[in-house]
């Protein structure tokens, strides 16, 4: 038996179609380029395994359609339809507006550091 049968028979034996189908013509190539023909021979392999694996998986895929009311749904609808943001995000309102010199000398008085309210 020769190496070519014999590899062709091992790859059949491993379940690679992809390196049996192209391996004669990588190895071609890498004897011209003088490079390793086992690389792109597994990079081809994954590639056409991964390819098969989705289409095999979207084949046998039993997708439902959902016609319930679900509470997310209901949730989501409400919000969008009242009006404003929600009173515990709402922005207060001062009775009169505040300078920026104002903001400034208050922030500059303060004797404690702000709080972080983003890390409550």
């Amino acid at each position: 038996m020769t190496d070519a049968t014999r590899l062709t028979q091992m790859l059949n034996d491993l379940r690679l179609p992809t390196i049996k189908a192209v391996w004669s013509c990588f190895a071609d190539q890498a004897d011209q380029e003088d490079w390793p023909a086992l690389a792109p021979l597994a990079e081809d392999e994954f590639a056409e395994c991964a390819r098969r694996r989705l289409e095999r998986l979207i084949h046998h895929a039993t997708l439902f359609e959902l016609n319930v009311d679900s509470y997310r749904h209901r949730t989501a609808m409400e919000n969008k339809l009242s009006r404003g943001r929600p009173s515990m995000r709402a922005t207060l309102k001062t009775s009169h507006p505040v300078s920026l010199r104002e903001t400034v000398d208050a922030l500059q008085t303060r004797t404690s550091p702000p709080r972080a309210c983003w890390l409550r």
